[in-house]
């Protein structure tokens, strides 16, 4: 970590983002794309259990957020003796916003130009898009293919801008004797909402079931912030205690789905939550342990991709779609990495475009807005 009095920035979360990401845009592209080539091999079932579904891509993202978003709230406190909610408020708009109502516009006017199936919004909700609420949207059984898979992903952007404009008012009011409290009542919450709907819809797309790994990231900063022996343990983690964390992160997909097949609800959730606190354990541990096998930000194309990875995010299944498109009639599913690789940089590109001509011209804005 590295600190100025303006600025607090974690140099590894960079590189995090992008490997949630990768997550991300594998599991999309997978579905569409296949992987016939491998199909029935053991690198085939490596690959279907690491990028399965886009869950553990997106809960990365809500756990980072929580972490970051409290530490920097604790951080300003310490300094200010309190929160500027406003401040907050207007750098969020200025980094979210922008993009995410360009992508809007996108998402609805491209029907009319392009007439793929992919792009038609034939049950999307224009003004649950607008409001940050596209979740609920899909907290009923849905098909997915009713609606446009360029703008579906938006859904967990407005979870966590739900959680931008509560979070803030929760610190601001609350007494920060409260605060490990109430994150653990949340988390709690959370826990018990979710043994008590076993609805796929319901675990993956309601807000309260994001709360989990929401606050699991707000009880890792709170106690990296307020226990310092906490924070100190991390700092000195051993090696092999590092070695074990991520083997066992690895292993979880191949090894849990086996051992906790036709289990009680409680017991599934049980264990996603244990998951998303390895989660946690990995972002303390890229940014305060000094015993590190190895820190993320020394792959500079990881931190390169992090610092665009809201574009990529947004971006990401618009590209996957159009190459399929243009590429099927030429390039054989067999050669599907073709459509992998395409796709991917031309996510890239559209990205780190809108990031230089696009949001820079927002972000220089928020910058002001800093405390």
């Amino acid at each position: 970590m590295t600190a100025t009095t303006s600025k607090i920035y974690f140099p590894n979360l960079d590189g995090l983002r992008f490997w949630a990401f990768i997550g991300v845009f594998f599991a999309h592209s997978k579905g569409l794309f296949g992987l016939p080539y491998i199909n029935g091999t053991f690198a085939y079932k490596i690959c279907t259990a690491l990028i399965a579904e886009t869950r553990w891509g997106v809960a990365f993202f809500f756990v980072l957020s929580g972490f970051l978003i409290t530490y920097l709230f604790l951080t300003e406190q310490e300094k200010q003796g309190q929160i500027n909610v406003l401040n907050f408020y207007i750098r969020r708009v200025l980094r979210i916003f922008p993009l995410y109502y360009l992508a809007l516009a996108v998402g609805f006017m491209l029907p009319t130009f392009v007439p793929y199936t992919e792009f038609k919004t034939l049950n999307d909700n224009f003004w649950h898009y607008a409001s940050f609420t596209a979740n609920f949207q899909f907290i009923v059984p849905f098909e997915p293919s009713r609606f446009s898979y360029t703008l579906i992903i938006l859904w967990s952007i407005s979870i966590e801008e739900q959680f931008y404009l509560v979070f803030p008012l929760l610190l601001y009011f609350l007494p920060s004797r409260f605060y490990g409290s109430v994150f653990s009542l949340i988390l709690i919450f959370s826990f018990l909402f979710k043994c008590m709907n076993s609805a796929y819809n319901m675990q993956y797309y309601h807000t309260f079931s994001a709360c989990s790994e929401l606050s699991i990231g707000c009880l890792s900063a709170f106690l990296c912030k307020k226990k310092a022996d906490f924070l100190q343990k991390w700092i000195d983690l051993p090696r092999h205690w590092i070695l074990i964390l991520y083997i066992s992160l690895g292993l979880y997909p191949f090894v849990i789905p086996r051992l906790f097949t036709d289990t009680p609800l409680t017991i599934s959730v049980l264990m996603n939550t244990i998951h998303k606190t390895l989660f946690a354990c990995v972002i303390l541990e890229q940014n305060f342990s000094k015993h590190s096998i190895f820190k993320i930000s020394r792959l500079l194309w990881f931190t390169e991709g992090g610092k665009i990875s809201y574009g990529l995010y947004v971006w990401h299944t618009l590209s996957i779609v159009l190459t399929w498109h243009w590429l099927s009639p030429f390039v054989t599913q067999s050669w599907c990495w073709v459509y992998y690789v395409f796709s991917f940089s031309l996510t890239w590109l559209l990205a780190k475009f809108c990031y230089l001509y696009f949001e820079s011209y927002f972000l220089k804005y928020a910058i002001k807005y800093k405390t």
